[in-house]
């Protein structure tokens, strides 16, 4: 899933743009909560290939009234 913009500069900010695939597939809307681990491959300023691990949680709120989809971040995940 690409982030955007897909060339971050040095102390700026990137998002990601989409829910994930898992999420956008449930039509059925059955998923309330999701457990992962993230990859976050980049490359650095002298082009040398990057990769972070961070886990997640997520949860759906498909049937509030507002509905919601939120992602907790945790710490950096050990390869």
């Amino acid at each position: 899933m690409p982030a955007s913009p897909s060339h971050i500069p040095p102390g700026t900010t990137a998002q990601i743009t989409r829910l994930p695939t898992f999420i956008e597939k449930d039509v059925e809307k059955k998923v309330t909560e999701v457990e992962g681990v993230l990859e976050i491959v980049c490359k650095d300023v002298f082009g040398r290939e990057r990769a972070v691990r961070q886990g997640f949680h997520c949860m759906t709120g498909y049937k509030d009234v507002t509905p919601y989809f939120h992602v907790v971040f945790h710490g950096l995940v050990d390869r």
